[in-house]
């Protein structure tokens, strides 16, 4: 946040900007963002009973929850 407003940069921005060669974050770019340049928010738009699963686009890179450090999500070859 400090960065943010001592550059009048963005706090929060779609994925699109760190992956502009990504077609695909465009496809999900009301559904994903990125706080910050490290942490990718995706949150839950629509409930489905007592599901608690959903699909959410991670571009290419290695991705980690930020609850549970030993889960990791590994896309670098490709998202």
């Amino acid at each position: 946040m400090f960065a943010a407003n001592y550059t009048s940069g963005q706090l929060v921005y779609p994925l699109i900007y760190d992956y502009p060669d990504d077609d695909n974050c465009l496809e999900y770019i009301g559904e994903t963002y990125m706080l910050g340049d490290s942490i990718k928010v995706s949150p839950v738009l629509t409930a489905k009973g007592d599901e608690t699963t959903f699909e959410s686009y991670f571009p290419q890179g290695v991705w980690r929850d930020l609850n549970d450090w030993t889960k990791v999500i590994n896309t670098t070859d490709g998202g």
